[in-house]
């Protein structure tokens, strides 16, 4: 199958996806009450599953809209376009968990006594939007050489494991951390999508001037981290430290491309 055509079907599915999740939407709003019962808690928290679920079909469609944009308006590498297509459908998948509770029913989806699919939901979607979002960045920044993608990667696997091992709950149930490394994939995935326009617009208006606001982001993520880490803040000293990893990246990446072409060969021709 022709690789563009693979990505438009792999966009179409993921705004299949983000309709179901708008049709979910739907039927919550025709099914709720007009009048809370009791003390209004159960209408509480059935508005926060309501946002998450809006949140993760907000999500799907934004992940739709970009693979099919940078597959019409960009000549997509293989890594960045794996990482968009992967990041479509995991966004798509999670709709589909919180469409099939609300349509079929709890009991349809395993292990949904225990909360387990709201909180995948959650995970998927913020693993979704990080993968996007890198997809996103590589396309920014231009192509990678196999140690920056390795370098990108294993650190990123590093970190957040240790994101996992640090926050796992004594006496609880796993779920629970699983469910906070949720937002924690997708406040990295946006701060991805935001530092892919920033550098693509400056590199637009002035070849060099990337590196210089990505190299000040990476020290100030960095600082934050250090910081957080020392008040033992390790959620946000986690989202500050892989923040600057996919900042001192997206520098790396771009610093070669800052020097003038020039130098390499005065400096060979230097006595």
């Amino acid at each position: 199958m022709d690789a563009d055509a693979r990505s438009y079907g792999i966009a179409g599915v993921a705004l299949l996806c983000a309709l179901a999740g708008a049709a979910a939407i739907g039927t919550v709003f025709a099914e709720a009450p007009s009048e809370p019962e009791g003390d209004g808690m159960g209408m509480f928290f059935a508005g926060l599953v309501l946002l998450a679920v809006l949140s993760v079909t907000l999500f799907a469609l934004l992940e739709a809209g970009l693979l099919a944009g940078l597959v019409t308006w960009a000549n997509l590498r293989r890594r960045p376009r794996f990482l968009l297509e992967a990041g479509a459908l995991v966004g798509g998948l999670a709709v589909l968990l919180p469409w099939a509770a609300v349509e079929f029913g709890r009991e349809a989806i395993p292990l949904a006594g225990a909360g387990t699919w709201s909180v995948l939901a959650v995970v998927l979607a913020g693993l979704g939007l990080l993968s996007t979002g890198l997809g996103t960045l590589a396309v920014a920044v231009g192509p990678l050489s196999g140690s920056e993608g390795r370098l990108l990667g294993g650190a990123l696997l590093v970190v957040l494991a240790g994101a996992v091992a640090g926050g796992l709950p004594t006496g609880e149930e796993l779920p629970g951390t699983v469910a906070a490394a949720g937002p924690l994939y997708a406040a990295l995935g946006l701060y991805a999508l935001a530092l892919a326009g920033l550098l693509a617009t400056a590199a637009a208006l002035w070849s060099d001037a990337a590196r210089w606001l990505a190299l000040p982001l990476a020290l100030l993520g960095t600082t934050v981290a250090v910081l957080e880490f020392l008040t033992d803040s390790f959620w946000a000293a986690t989202l500050a430290a892989l923040a600057a990893v996919v900042t001192l990246w997206a520098f790396w990446a771009l610093y070669p491309r800052g020097r003038p072409p020039e130098a390499g060969r005065d400096a060979g021709a230097a006595p």
